[in-house]
């Protein structure tokens, strides 16, 4: 088989198929725009209108566990709220891309404060760990 044809084969493959999900999925938010750009063949769209859907449903559902068990915790053991499903094509939620922009935030300042602590040494990750548990960071 020619890579040719094996492109040929991809293209007319749906859009909620596993091989172009998993493309899609591999595919950094820079890399999607670029490939729209590109006029990208047909078919390489978002998830199907029932995969949609039943990840929406999914969402909800994990939303009212939580909020079930969050009413029925001590006070300030409430489980964090549950993370959307991320959708291909869609890119994060606002919320979900925040809270990784500041996971990430809380980890670049754990390791200055441990190469700090360190003298400028390289810190272990035990001690950027420390840092972390000290910041109040999970």
């Amino acid at each position: 088989m020619t890579w040719r044809r094996l492109r040929v084969l991809v293209d007319q493959l749906p859009p909620e198929s596993a091989t172009k999900s998993a493309l899609r999925d591999a595919m950094s938010a820079e890399e999607w725009e670029q490939a729209t750009e590109r006029d990208a063949p047909a078919g390489w769209g978002a998830w199907s209108h029932e995969a949609l859907l039943l990840a929406q449903v999914a969402d909800r559902v994990a939303q009212v566990e939580w909020a079930l068990i969050a009413v029925n915790s001590e006070k300030g053991k409430a489980p964090k709220a549950p993370a959307p499903i991320v959708r291909p094509g869609v890119g994060l939620p606002p919320q979900a891309a925040a809270q990784r922009e500041r996971a990430e935030a809380i980890k670049r300042v754990a390791f200055l404060k441990a190469l700090e602590r360190n003298h400028g040494g390289h810190p272990t990750d035990e001690q950027v760990a420390e840092v972390m548990a000290e910041l109040g960071a999970d």
